[in-house]
């Protein structure tokens, strides 16, 4: 005679068996699901630029070495202007370490402006083309486009042609020492020498 027994003992554990499987199909199919599945498109939210983004402080110019000698230009106008943006002496008049070092005072800065390169060394910062329609540089644009500046500078006419005719006061009052300005050449001076004579103090 067939026993049912053990037969409904198998029914019971057949629900069980059948939940574990199940189960175990969904879990698989969500990790392979999760691992192929194209990246989300929603934009990520980057992070913080603005620490990156944010501008460098600009360092003031430190002319104190220079002012040893020439106090006179530390309040003058130009310098005034420029040193808060970074550009010092040494921008302009390179740096100029025989010079600043010769007691003597017979050794020229390493840079020189004669009249004919002071409106070009100006507008390698300083855009032309805001003064273009204004009447009162017209004299300095001319003397720009000039083939021969020279000719223009020594005609009579108009005195105000050079940048620095209007803006600062970045002429020494009283010279002692007199360079051509092109050339470095010392052309003349007051004879005064700190140091033993014809052995002025320059960097060998």
């Amino acid at each position: 005679m067939f026993s049912e027994a053990p037969f409904r003992g198998h029914m019971r554990s057949i629900p069980l068996v059948c939940i574990g499987i199940t189960f175990c199909a969904v879990f698989c199919a969500g990790v392979l699901n999760a691992e192929s599945a194209p990246p989300s498109a929603t934009p990520q939210k980057p992070a913080s630029t603005s620490a990156t983004n944010a501008k460098t402080p600009i360092e003031p110019a430190d002319n104190s070495y220079c002012y040893v000698c020439h106090r006179n230009y530390e309040k003058e106008k130009l310098t005034v202007i420029h040193t808060p943006a970074g550009i010092g002496c040494e921008k302009c008049h390179g740096v100029s370490e025989r010079h600043s070092s010769d007691e003597d005072g017979i050794t020229p800065p390493e840079l020189m402006y004669p009249a004919v390169k002071i409106n070009p060394f100006c507008i390698e910062c300083h855009a032309v083309d805001p003064l273009r329609n204004r009447p009162e540089h017209q004299a300095a644009l001319a003397l720009l486009r000039e083939k021969d500046p020279a000719k223009i500078l020594t005609a009579g006419g108009v005195t105000k042609r050079l940048c620095t005719d209007c803006h600062g006061d970045h002429r020494l009052k009283v010279r002692t020492r007199r360079w051509d300005k092109a050339t470095g050449k010392l052309l003349s001076d007051d004879g005064v020498r700190m140091m033993e004579t014809g052995k002025p103090a320059t960097l060998k």
